[in-house]
């Protein structure tokens, strides 16, 4: 039992959490816990906030002269190059995973999902093309919801502009299935305003709230700093997942200056790492 009071699976293994890359809103559990209902909540929050980011952060990009580092860009993802459990802010305590997945090692991160406009679908993994990724997150119930910050770090070949998608995607809808009952959220992003923010790099705001009649309403607050830094994609995402009834633009959920030391304490790992 762990600190969420979560059990174990069938033959003994721990249950994941989040699950690798569950797409969300879920439906809210028939009966159970409150501590059910936010392991659900956050772990249907992982792949659109984790995804967000990813696309801002492929649209920074800069010419050989602009490059950030003059070290030569990293070609293997290793453990050690991600920020420690002591990076993050409060350590203690919480839900903490970290680990390196290479290509086709993780699952689908979006099964039943449907996005308008369907160029947005991109947002919602890793790039297609990342052939190693790698990922820190540490998640803690709080009152009133639970808050969650994520270091996600992608090898990929390329490195298209997607600033057109930021433009286009900074309002759209997603429709999660499952057991004949769909979930439609409105998203939408916009610039986070933060001090300490690399010029390279892209920091955003995300909300969503869902609409759809379930036991209780969903809101989700995040916010991401996003950038490639030798030829790794890093994103740092601090995500709020509320029950919310009112307005959600009162609550603050963006944690931008721990957002930005984090940030910045990864980018520090990547220059020293051989």
């Amino acid at each position: 039992m762990d600190d969420f009071g979560q059990g174990a699976a069938p033959g003994g293994a721990p249950l994941p959490y989040p699950p690798y890359g569950a797409p969300w809103p879920m439906p809210a559990p028939e009966q159970g816990s409150r501590k059910r209902l936010w392991l659900s909540l956050a772990a249907a929050a992982t792949a659109v906030v984790v995804g967000l980011g990813l696309m801002v952060g492929l649209g920074g990009r800069f010419t050989a002269a602009e490059k950030p580092s003059r070290k030569p860009d990293i070609t293997e993802l290793t453990s050690d190059m991600l920020v420690e459990r002591a990076s993050f802010p409060d350590p203690s305590g919480g839900k903490w995973i970290s680990g390196v997945n290479s290509a086709g090692d993780s699952p689908s991160e979006m099964p039943n999902l449907t996005v308008d406009p369907p160029e947005c679908a991109d947002l919602y993994s890793s790039p297609s093309s990342a052939t190693q990724t790698a990922t820190a997150t540490l998640a803690k119930l709080q009152p009133g919801g639970l808050h969650s910050m994520r270091v996600r770090l992608a090898l990929t070949p390329d490195r298209p502009d997607l600033k057109a998608f930021v433009d286009k995607c900074q309002s759209f809808k997603q429709t999660f299935e499952s057991g004949g009952r769909s979930v439609t959220t409105d998203i939408q992003l916009s610039p986070l305003e933060a001090e300490g923010v690399p010029s390279w790099a892209v920091a955003t705001v995300i909300t969503s709230s869902s609409k759809a009649a379930i036991r209780l309403p969903i809101a989700i607050t995040a916010s991401t700093i996003s950038g490639y830094y030798r030829g790794v994609l890093v994103v740092a995402s601090s995500n709020d997942i509320g029950l919310r009834t009112g307005d959600d633009e009162s609550a603050d959920a963006t944690h931008a200056d721990e957002l930005v030391q984090l940030f910045n304490t990864q980018i520090e790992k990547l220059e020293a790492a051989q």
